[in-house]
């Protein structure tokens, strides 16, 4: 790593570190047969996710707060509490956190415009299953996660800023919303990576190329659209504004799957 600029082989890695497993958050009806359309929840749809979330909601203004309910690692909660206080901050959005368990074994994190806690601009549920699952990683744990987040709150971003449509029209073709939630989570790791050299923001496409699906599209072009908002942010200094009409732009370039 040199002078704010990522190797080229230190990408070209992130894209080639895909494994085989379910994706992180491709949502799981109340029946636990997946349902398609993403991590982006409609509304009406959302009941069933509440009811199994566990013990409410937190949202952390100044990142100080301890969460409720707890991740069991008290470390990792204020790394998250910190880092959510710093998402919301940067892309102007306040939506509730919480957990929640998933159904089955899915292993699912979702952001829907639905309130909670009065939170204007929706919610973001974090599944038990899958952090349990990332607490498990040897390297990069706590960046993994964070990854997650910055990717449902991207969702969050596209809600707010009445993007979703264009992204997702029909509302079952859940691919382009899903590029730009990949793209906005790099964007905010290359912002990251500004303030600190050392953050380690190849964990943010290496988490989501290891999660490729048929709504959110390989891991390959979601590690991708993590390295396009990286670069945007980190070598092009582009302010998050600009960051975000990139974004938009990027993901409406990408052609959609084929249904075959």
């Amino acid at each position: 790593m040199t002078d704010h600029t990522i190797s080229r082989r230190e990408f070209s890695l992130c894209s080639l570190l895909v494994v085989t497993l379910r994706c992180a958050c491709s949502p799981v009806a109340a029946s636990g047969q997946t349902m398609r359309g993403g991590c982006w929840i409609p509304e009406d749809r959302m009941q069933p996710y509440f009811d199994r979330s566990e013990g409410g909601f937190a949202f952390h203004h100044t990142g100080n707060e301890p969460m409720n309910p707890h991740s069991g690692d008290r470390s990792l909660d204020m790394a998250m509490a910190k880092a959510l206080s710093s998402i919301s901050a940067e892309f102007g959005v306040l939506p509730a956190f919480g957990f929640y368990r998933e159904a089955s074994n899915g292993k699912n994190a979702l952001a829907t415009k639905r309130r909670a806690l009065n939170r204007a601009d929706g919610t973001v549920l974090f599944g038990l299953n899958l952090l349990n699952d990332l607490l498990q990683l040897k390297i990069n744990r706590d960046a993994a996660i964070v990854a997650v987040c910055a990717h449902e709150y991207g969702h969050i971003v596209a809600s707010k800023l009445n993007i979703q449509t264009t992204l997702n029209p029909s509302g079952i073709d859940p691919f382009r919303s899903e590029q730009f939630a990949d793209y906005i989570s790099g964007f905010y790791a290359g912002i990251r990576k500004l303030r600190n050299i050392n953050f380690p923001a190849v964990a943010f496409a290496v988490q989501q190329g290891r999660s490729g699906g048929p709504d959110h599209g390989t891991g390959k072009q979601r590690s991708d659209a993590v390295i396009a908002g990286f670069k945007n942010a980190f070598e092009h200094r582009m302010n998050t504004s600009d960051g975000i009409e990139a974004g938009v732009n990027f993901a409406m370039a990408q052609p959609m799957p084929s249904s075959e």
